[in-house]
């Protein structure tokens, strides 16, 4: 799932109480508090809502740190491209994570 806190409040929390995991890793920008005002993004609990006291939950600042496959991505995009709505880099494969992106932007 993904965390929206764009609009200055965490408008979606994860429901982990199904989860049989030992472990549970997240980076620390997941919990980023985006107006300094308390108002949730920070709150682990908040946030993982129902996460089994079993679980360890593991925060990391460095994204190696997750041991996620990743991969580098070049891209070229040249004068008078348009791209309707969003351009979008997701792996489909969910194994893999994007570590890089070098954008050039060309005219020719």
């Amino acid at each position: 799932q993904v965390l929206d806190t764009r609009s200055g409040t965490q408008d979606l929390q994860v429901d982990a109480s199904g989860y049989s995991v030992t472990r549970l890793e997240a980076m620390e920008r997941f919990f980023f508090d985006v107006g300094s005002d308390n108002s949730g993004e920070e709150n682990a609990e908040f946030i993982i809502q129902g996460l089994p006291e079993t679980t360890i939950l593991s925060v990391f600042n460095d994204p190696a740190d997750l041991n996620i496959p990743a991969y580098d991505r070049l891209v070229e995009l040249y004068a008078g491209v348009t791209v309707p709505g969003e351009f979008v880099f997701n792996n489909v494969n969910p194994a893999l994570a994007l570590a890089n992106m070098q954008i050039t932007f060309e005219v020719k």
